[in-house]
């Protein structure tokens, strides 16, 4: 099971990195372009390049 952790900050700015043993690994940095949405038990958060969905 991968374990990903993910911090928002008031900028927009979204960092995700993956939790293992030794730490927080493979992290990486996104900026938002609009508000995260709750729908139906998911969290919607769109960035320059993807669309994410957080059940």
């Amino acid at each position: 099971m991968r374990r990903t952790l993910y911090c928002c900050r008031s900028d927009g700015t979204v960092f995700s990195g993956t939790i293992t043993a030794k730490g927080l690994e493979d992290v990486k940095e996104s900026a938002l372009v609009a508000t995260p949405v709750a729908v139906d038990g998911m969290l919607l958060v769109r960035t320059h390049e993807h669309l994410w969905c957080f059940e």
